[in-house]
């Protein structure tokens, strides 16, 4: 046979078996691999004292920071942002990547509700210590930021109104003090914050209690049947 007619039959034969061994393996990569969604996360809780209605459009952000890097750019490690959020209480799920912690790191949490314009209205004014590694939910409380002309004092104190059943009541949070002073039928009861297992209890030893869960609440005057009350947008 023709050494050169050969040569001619053999070229598609070696470039079939070229193909063969450069083909990518089955499961392997043949890109740049992405990781999936991360199953490590912190959860977490928060809340203020302020009784107020949220408008559309706000938002809850929250963020992961490296304490030891705080105030450059890569102090924070994860974040998240809640659009259109109503009243607190805000729960939260923080995913993070744990290549992205130090080994006795310290980290903590930083919060903020941020109105539809973008404005600050609710914050933490210290950083909240978290554990990453630590399954136990996280729970805190924000402040509220003094709007343009207004005092620290006076962001302090928030008027609310409420209707219970057949009493009209008028509730100033005091944050400072952590209490809040009930007004009604020309009384006025102060009662101090309380532990809940969710929303704002205030409560006093005679059996007095105001519980708000956003804008709806129970109050319970010593000696009367419990009253639900609902948030109004102005005292009657």
């Amino acid at each position: 046979m023709n050494p050169r007619f050969l040569s001619l039959a053999l070229i598609p034969a070696l470039a079939i078996s070229l193909a063969a061994c450069q083909s990518t393996p089955a499961g392997a990569s043949s890109g740049n691999a992405t990781s999936g969604p991360s199953e490590h996360v912190i959860t977490g809780t928060a809340t203020y004292l302020e009784r107020m209605k949220v408008p559309p459009g706000a938002s809850f952000h929250v963020q992961l920071i490296d304490s030891q890097l705080a105030d450059t750019p890569k102090a924070v490690l994860s974040e998240i942002t809640m659009k259109d959020v109503a009243g607190a209480p805000y729960h939260f799920t923080l995913p993070y990547d744990p290549k992205t912690l130090r080994k006795g790191g310290m980290y903590g949490l930083h919060a903020s509700l941020n109105g539809p314009n973008g404005e600050l209205w609710f914050v933490t004014d210290t950083r909240v210590p978290v554990d990453p590694a630590s399954s136990a939910p996280v729970e805190f409380r924000m402040v509220r930021v003094p709007g343009p002309g207004e005092t620290q004092a006076n962001a302090a104190a928030n008027v609310t109104h409420w209707s219970c059943g057949d009493l009209h009541v008028g509730a100033t949070f005091d944050n400072a003090a952590d209490r809040v002073v009930l007004a009604f039928a020309g009384r006025s009861l102060p009662l101090l914050h309380a532990m809940a297992a969710s929303g704002a209890r205030y409560a006093d030893g005679s059996g007095n209690e105001f519980w708000t869960k956003g804008d709806a609440g129970v109050l319970t005057l010593a000696g009367e049947k419990k009253r639900d009350c609902t948030q109004a947008d102005s005292a009657r």
